[in-house]
Parts: structure tokens; sequence; C-alpha cells
């Protein structure tokens, strides 16, 4: 393979892993399969959302509210008030002049604020990412338990998994390379950084099409309008999903039952006691069935960033 090459190779994998959308999305992260029980906790979930389906006032005006308690039990990401005001003026807005945002718009927004957040990041920051990409973690964690921590997961059903030396590694790489090509001084071909953001964007919209379908497949109504696109609010739950990773499978009640259920499965495969899920979070940064960087990826800057995004590009 050609040095290029290689260096496509490498940054294409670093560049996805940032924006925490590298791989094809399965059902068989949820443990369940795309059926009416599939279905119906999906339609669970969005009820407990209950999201606006047409320009009701109050509904719209109670979709930050809805949406920032139901993304905080699910992964303890907080919407801070000033982005839950954004997104009520946005939704406002895109529902009063029949305006939304596209599939591939939101891809590209997604893309581009991954590309701005990951030159942000520190050698500290990076750390911690694998830390937490490598699953949920506790004191009071058997070795054999921690053991199970040994790799970087990047999707909850195992797929993608690295050594955590080797995702800092390449992560760092990627980084600086980005660093030097925004700063004209990079030794790589302008066409190869072209390709990786490409590559990044072609992962996410296949991302984001799988869980617009999932979600339209359990409620028709659930894309609005006659262009068939994500009003903000719903642009922002399907980023969130996104990035940590999360189904939407169930209202609060099926997540505990959920998480209920693999501390019993674990505890008794291994016939030792795993860690009670009680007060844990199932998503986000030491998510119960999967731990995502939801700091550094879905943080309050991050979101802010997408919803300026989202009100610039909506039509």
């Amino acid at each position: 393979m050609s040095s290029n090459k290689k260096i496509a190779c490498v940054l294409t994998l670093s560049i996805v892993t940032i924006a925490g959308v590298f791989l094809w999305i399965t059902n068989s992260a949820a443990g369940v399969t795309n059926s009416a029980d599939f279905n119906q906790k999906i339609l669970n979930s969005l009820a407990e959302l209950n999201l606006p389906k047409s320009n009701d006032l109050s509904l719209i005006n109670s979709a930050p509210d809805n949406l920032g308690n139901y993304i905080s039990y699910r992964s303890g990401v907080a919407l801070s008030q000033s982005n839950k005001d954004a997104l009520r003026q946005s939704e406002q807005l895109c529902w009063n002049q029949s305006k939304s945002v596209g599939q591939s718009q939101l891809a590209q927004i997604l893309t581009d604020v991954a590309f701005e957040r990951l030159v942000t990041l520190t050698d500290s920051d990076i750390g911690s990412m694998s830390d937490t990409l490598r699953g949920f973690n506790d004191s009071s964690l058997s070795s054999t338990f921690q053991s199970g921590r040994s790799m970087v997961r990047l999707r909850a059903n195992g797929e993608g998994s690295l050594q955590p030396q080797y995702f800092v590694s390449q992560l760092e790489y990627a980084r600086d390379a980005q660093i030097d090509y925004n700063r004209s001084r990079s030794g790589y071909p302008p066409l190869l950084i072209q390709a990786n953001r490409a590559a990044l964007y072609n992962r996410i919209v296949n991302e984001i099409s799988e869980r617009v379908r999932t979600l339209s497949d359990a409620d028709p109504e659930f894309l609005t309008g006659s262009t068939k696109g994500l009003t903000p609010a719903k642009a922002m739950l399907v980023s969130y999903a996104v990035v940590t990773n999360d189904m939407l499978l169930g209202n609060s009640v099926d997540l505990q039952q959920r998480m209920a259920i693999q501390q019993q499965t674990l505890s008794s495969y291994w016939n030792q006691q795993y860690p009670s899920p009680q007060g844990r979070k199932a998503f986000g940064v030491n998510g119960y069935l999967y731990s995502s960087p939801t700091n550094y990826l879905f943080d309050d800057a991050s979101v802010a960033r997408v919803l300026t995004l989202i009100n610039e590009r909506s039509n």
C-alpha cells in the first residue's frame, strides 16, 4: 500500500472515530430485531418525548424541555437553558415557515462540527475519550469484568474494537494533520483531507438514514411536511442518537428494565455480581449499556453550533 493510501486509511478511521458514527447501525446493538416488539418500543420512546407533529404552539414550546429531560435521563447530557431557548425559537420558525432540515444536510452539519471539534482536543481529552469508549467502569468491577474493558468499542454491538493505544495515537495523528492543514502548513495533499471529510460524511449520512428509517417505520408521522425533512427538535434527537448509539428503544421504565436484565444476565453468566444499575445512566459517559464521550461530542458548545447550522441551513 502506498504511503498516501496508508495515511488516508489512518485519517479516515481516526476522524470517523471522533464523530462517534464510524460504523453502520445494526439492530443487534439493541438485542432485538426490527419486529413489532422493536417498533412498539420505539413508539413508547417517542410517546414519552411527545415532539410536535403539527404547528401546535404548546407542543412546540414544550419540545426543548421534553427533549432535554429525555436525553438527560438516558445519558446524563444536560441541555443548557440557552440551547433550549435557541431550539424553541428554531422549532417555532421552522413550523411557521414550513421549513425543515434534510437528512443529508444534517449529516453535513455533523461532519462540519466534528471537524471543528477535532482540532480543539488536547492529548488529555483524547485519553479520556479512549477510557470512556472502553465501556462502563466502577470501583466494584471484578477483574473478570475489568478485563472486558481492554478494548475501545466504537459501537455498542462490539464492532470497531481497537486497542486503546492505537485509538489514541491515530486520533492524535488525525488532529495534528487537520490543524496543520487548517494553518496551510500541512504536508498532506488537499485532496486527501477532502477525501477524509467525504468518508466521514458518508458514514454519518448512512447512520442518520438508518435512524430515521427505524423511527419512521414505527411512526409514519415522524417525518413531517412536503419535504419529509426533520424539524430542529427531531434533528437534535437523531443527532443525539447517532453520537450515543442509543437506539431510542423504550421509555424510562423500559430502559430501567433493560439495564436490570443486563445486570442479571452478566451476573448469572459469570457467576459474579455485576454492579447494580441503580442511579446509572444507560448511555453517555460511563453509560451502563454503552459508554460514549458525550462530554466532547455532545457538549454545550457543540450542541449550540449544531443548532446554529440547522437554523442557517433549513429550507
